[in-house]
């Protein structure tokens, strides 16, 4: 976990370093717009491939096709369900995270965003390769994941 707060901090910093805008230039409302727009599609295809693994598990398995209330399913299931479920959590406080920052951070600090959602990339691909070796096969792509979002909620204020 340390790990990836280091990396995140790190990375973060590097894609904060190589803006596309100085503090003079001004981006209007449409540029921010469109910058989360094109940001918020990075979790939205782990949710939707995280929902599709779940959905072909239960379609291709007869213990989960019918998965009614008081229903065991199976292992497999059960933990695409986690991962979906865990998916979905950190994909809501990165959008809320990317949208906070795009529509309130100065323009010199926009660049930083783009960082965050490469890391989230790369933690949730991460998170769901290590799933089934427990909490230290998944740690590092979960605080991949996880501190980007909480280092752009902790810096807003500074930015703004």
């Amino acid at each position: 976990m340390v790990l990836g707060l280091c990396l995140a901090g790190l990375v973060m910093w590097l894609g904060g370093q190589h803006g596309y805008l100085d503090h003079e230039t001004e981006i209007g409302l449409e540029g921010r717009l469109r910058l989360i727009a094109m940001l918020v599609i990075v979790p939205g295809i782990f949710v939707a491939c995280c929902v599709a693994r779940l959905a072909a598990q239960r379609f291709f398995n007869s213990q989960d096709m019918d998965c009614l209330p008081g229903t065991t399913q199976s292992e497999q299931a059960s933990t695409h369900q986690r991962i979906l479920q865990n998916t979905l959590e950190q994909s809501f406080l990165a959008i809320c995270a990317y949208l906070s920052w795009a529509m309130l951070a100065s323009p010199a600090s926009l660049s930083v965003l783009p960082a965050a959602a490469f890391l989230f990339a790369i933690g949730r691909m991460l998170f769901i390769v290590g799933y089934r070796r427990g909490a230290t096969g998944r740690s590092l792509g979960f605080a991949l994941t996880f501190y980007p979002t909480v280092l752009l909620f902790v810096g807003l204020p500074f930015v703004c």
